[in-house]
């Protein structure tokens, strides 16, 4: 609290002191409600007339848990004073801030005291073998057994998630394009939709053309599609940064160094990114490294007993 205090010397609201403001307003604004709604009809002011016009009666919150409690004070209060009703979607491990809830029962105990929580239970997208590795480092954040399973018959032949700990650039492109050319031919040379997630420093122009250069794409190209930008075919493998994959699917996902990516983040939170892309893929989950060193409680999730997806 002190931090927001002290911030631009005092001058400027800091943007959770809005939320608290607002939030306060508005909850004050129903409780006049519930009390008199004559009186309430009869105010005139300019935040009785702000709170009337932003009201809604349907709210509804995607990836809720990149939300803070304060953030719900300040959302919930936007609920419409006569019926209204909110909806949350989200995944407890895909909450990617140290802001963000860290359980429902916070909103429950704090905002939410008729908070319904219901479960989807059943993964129809998933192979098995990705499912089992999501479920693996949901029990070693959550410490409970996930509570999600898949009705996919399990195969003898399904891709394991891969990886390749090197610091040699030209080394992690070959090992890449490699990949990309055991899935085209898994797919009987109909090209997957396959994407490439890359840290937000990373130059995605000299990562492209090192790619580009590996002589097994066989006419296969790889496109920067950062920052909205779109790849001018079908056949084509297209690159973004990591802070944009969320809601994105795909049949196979490559992490390009993500532990350079996630430099300076915890081991917990380099989980979570990696249980993000996991389930951003159907099929293929592969990642590069630049090192093992610090990384091994995130590299024991990839098979190590082979470097390539058999054909």
């Amino acid at each position: 609290m002190e931090k927001i205090q002290n911030k631009d010397g005092g001058k400027r609201l800091h943007p959770e002191e809005l939320e608290l403001i607002v939030g306060f307003v508005n909850n004050m604004l129903l409780g006049i409600y519930k009390k008199s709604h004559i009186r309430f009809n009869g105010m005139k002011n300019k935040y009785v007339e702000a709170y009337r016009d932003n009201v809604k009666h349907v709210i509804g919150i995607d990836e809720a848990t990149d939300y803070s409690v304060i953030d719900y004070y300040f959302m919930t209060s936007f609920c419409h004073y006569e019926y209204s009703t909110l909806t949350l979607c989200g995944d407890i491990m895909q909450g990617l801030n140290d802001n963000g809830i860290k359980n429902w029962d916070q909103l429950k105990n704090f905002i939410l005291p008729n908070l319904e929580i219901i479960e989807l239970k059943t993964s129809y997208r998933q192979l098995p073998s990705l499912l089992d590795m999501s479920k693996q480092m949901y029990y070693d954040d959550r410490k409970v057994e996930a509570p999600y399973s898949t009705k996919k018959q399990r195969s003898d032949d399904e891709p394991a998630p891969l990886c390749i700990v090197s610091d040699d650039e030209e080394e992690k492109a070959e090992w890449i394009a490699k990949r990309i050319i055991e899935v085209y031919k898994t797919y009987d040379e109909s090209m997957p939709s396959v994407a490439i997630f890359v840290g937000d420093d990373v130059n995605i122009t000299n990562l492209v053309e090192l790619i580009n250069d590996q002589d097994y794409l066989n006419g296969i190209q790889i496109y920067d599609c950062s920052e909205n930008r779109t790849a001018p075919n079908t056949k084509a493998v297209r690159v973004f940064r990591i802070s944009e994959v969320k809601g994105m699917e795909f049949e196979v996902v490559f992490f390009y160094d993500i532990d350079t990516a996630l430099s300076g983040c915890s081991s917990d939170i380099m989980r979570r990114y990696l249980y993000v892309g996991a389930s951003r893929a159907t099929t293929h989950l592969a990642a590069t490294f630049t090192k093992e060193k610090g990384n091994e409680d995130v590299i024991k999730y990839f098979d190590r007993t082979t470097d390539n997806w058999k054909i």
